[in-house]
């Protein structure tokens, strides 16, 4: 136990033995169960375990110690009475005081009467009854207090932190950091500074002459640049052929230039396997498989630009035939004002209350004049919520239809009113 056999008088101990916080055995051969604060020592935890020893002893007040010994044992039980003694020897003579009472015998040795109050001797004492068993032995003193508890021990050292160079895939210097198992030919020289590449890279070219700030991440992607800065890769094999471009931003597996456009400049892509080729400071979102962006999760978003562009080469049609929907179609449209809600707001997940004021149509009703004059229309759509949308720009065609009805109709009421001036 904690500070257990300690003090002056301990230099010479032999085979002293001490259990608990503080004890102290003062005496060779002792053995001490708990410090002086100690009050009951139990043997189990039941206190039915039994004690062996030689000797028991209490100690006073003043330290005086008293040996203590079992019960006396009960009282032997009386021994076998004694055999009868020999019959006494009959007497042929003798005679009787009657004064005194003596009886003097004459002959023989007398030793009893055939008849009288003459008895024969005494029979020998018994043997001693054997020593009753030993008293039980006394109740067991009660359960020490328990010891105080030791001092916490103190916290080992901290494990030495492994240095990046320490890494056997991946080095550093003073600003530029590679992790993952690259190609020796990847070196840096001074001005290539700010690097980050992440990821196992078969650098096919020379090593980062004056390239700097470039951020790659992704097995064999950007293993070419030399002096291209400020590039962002991310995905396996992206921006793999650029050397010497500047500012790009390609995010997607196998995604970025091609050979011929190692220079490429300020070039944005996003989505898996888009080759760009669009020219530079061109953005990308998507590979040619994607037929619908959303700005915003729910489509709300607002976007800004000078211009849309929608392809529209004749190479690209097919089943080409006149616009039917003209004036009336447009006569029966109704233009309304309207406050209007997102989609978050209609399904709750946006309580903001937050409305824009529009002009518009109303889609279910443009919806039904449609199925009516042009059912296989594309102005409608419907999401998987249900909610249904206007492609706005496909009823320029039939305003573009209604103008020239209306010039022929101008047109004729001219030749009419000139038949009349006539």
């Amino acid at each position: 136990g904690h500070n257990a056999n300690t003090g002056t008088n301990q230099a010479g101990a032999s085979n002293r033995t001490a259990l608990g916080a503080g004890a102290t055995a003062t005496v060779n051969k002792s053995v001490v169960l708990g410090n002086s604060l100690v009050e009951q020592v139990w043997m189990s935890s039941d206190k039915g375990a039994s004690v062996y020893a030689a000797k028991y002893y209490t100690v006073d007040s003043d330290g005086n110690a008293t040996e203590l010994t079992g019960g006396s044992g009960g009282s032997g039980s009386d021994g076998a009475d004694g055999a009868d003694g020999a019959d006494g020897k009959g007497w042929t003579g003798g005679s009787y005081d009657s004064s005194t009472g003596v009886v003097t015998f004459t002959s023989n040795d007398g030793l009893g009467f055939t008849t009288g109050d003459l008895r024969g001797a005494t029979g020998a004492t018994g043997a001693t009854g054997a020593t009753g068993a030993a008293g039980a032995d006394g109740a067991a003193g009660a359960k020490g207090d328990k010891g105080d508890k030791g001092d916490k021990g103190d916290t080992g050292d901290s494990g030495v932190a492994g240095a990046v160079n320490d890494l056997t895939d991946g080095f550093k210097d003073t600003s530029n950091l590679v992790v993952g198992e690259v190609s020796s030919n990847l070196t840096f020289e001074s001005a290539a500074v700010k690097n980050t590449i992440i990821g196992m890279n078969d650098w096919t070219d020379a090593g980062l002459t004056t390239g700097y700030n470039n951020t790659v991440i992704g097995f064999n992607s950007g293993k070419k640049i030399t002096t291209g800065k400020w590039n962002t890769l991310i995905g396996t094999s992206t921006g793999q052929f650029i050397t010497t471009g500047n500012s790009n931003v390609f995010i997607g597996n196998n995604t970025g230039v091609t050979t011929s456009n190692p220079a490429s400049q300020n070039r944005i892509a996003i989505g898996a396997g888009i080759t760009h080729q669009l020219g530079n400071n061109i953005a990308v979102i998507g590979n040619a498989t994607v037929t619908k962006v959303y700005m915003a999760y729910d489509g709300e978003a607002e976007i800004y630009a000078n211009a849309t562009i929608n392809s529209s080469d004749l190479r690209l049609k097919s089943f080409i035939k006149p616009v039917n929907l003209g004036l009336s179609f447009i006569n029966e449209l109704n233009p309304v004002s309207y406050l209007k809600m997102s989609r978050s707001q209609y399904k709750g997940d946006d309580s903001s209350g937050d409305m824009r004021y529009e002009y518009g149509l109303l889609a279910q009703e443009v919806d039904n004049l449609l199925k009516e004059a042009d059912p296989e229309n594309s102005v409608i759509t419907k999401d998987n919520d249900g909610l249904l949308g206007m492609d706005y720009k496909q009823l320029i065609m039939p305003l573009i239809k209604s103008i020239q009805e209306l010039s022929d109709e101008v047109d004729r009421l001219k030749k009419e009113i000139e038949e009349l001036k006539k």
